[in-house]
């Protein structure tokens, strides 16, 4: 059985500081399902404090997004 990949918002798990109940929570949820997870997380914030002054000296959307994959 292939493993189901699921993206995760980051702004779900770091939406200031890292929320450890959401994700202990978030654990207990997938770990009752009989099934592999890869789970992607998001770069949330983070990506978007790279990406804000590459946005205004008119980076191209590739830079950007390359910036916020690297942040993933």
């Amino acid at each position: 059985m292939k493993p189901v990949v699921m993206s995760l918002g980051g702004s779900l798990v770091v939406p200031g500081k890292i929320d450890y109940k959401f994700v202990k929570e978030f654990k207990k949820v997938i770990s009752k399902i009989n099934r592999k997870f890869v789970i992607i997380v998001g770069g949330g914030q983070t990506a978007r404090t790279y990406i804000e002054p590459l946005a205004k000296e008119k980076a191209s959307h590739k830079e950007q997004s390359l910036i916020g994959i690297r942040t993933t």
